[in-house]
């Protein structure tokens, strides 16, 4: 809820600055692709730590880890060519360069669809890994 208020701020601020435009338009879209993929990365979070506790400790390293490797303070062409595979690895990594793309105007349509399909297979993955798990939950709760 709080993120679109924020960005119903934004487009409002965008709009009354004159610097609204297609590729802010699609601001809208990468939200739902962050949604689609959060949700799917969920479901197979929340799956796997039925079976294995410590999974929810793992997490919290995990995410700092990412944050880190994470391109907000410094862009995607700062990044030393020998370390990109740790960028393209972090599924943030797509996440920010859509919004900065996004905000800056001009998305990139490959990583667009590459996060589209990673987006998706999050999704559909998860789906079919909770609810095939599902009714084995109740044995290890």
């Amino acid at each position: 809820v709080s993120m679109t208020v924020g960005f119903i701020g934004l487009l409002l601020a965008l709009w009354m600055h004159g610097r609204i435009g297609f590729s802010q338009i699609m601001l809208l879209y990468v939200m739902a692709l962050q949604l689609i993929f959060s949700v799917g990365l969920g479901w197979i979070l929340a799956s796997l730590n039925v079976f294995f506790r410590d999974i929810s400790q793992i997490i919290g390293i995990a995410v700092l880890f990412l944050m880190i490797i994470s391109p907000i303070g410094y862009t995607a062409d700062m990044i030393p060519a020998k370390l990109k595979f740790l960028a393209y690895g972090n599924p943030l990594y797509y996440i920010i360069e859509l919004y900065r793309q996004a905000l800056f105007g001009g998305i990139s349509l490959p990583l667009l669809l590459g996060f589209t399909l990673v987006s998706l297979l999050s999704f559909v993955l998860g789906h079919r890994l909770f609810m095939r798990l599902k009714p084995v939950f109740s044995e290890y709760v």
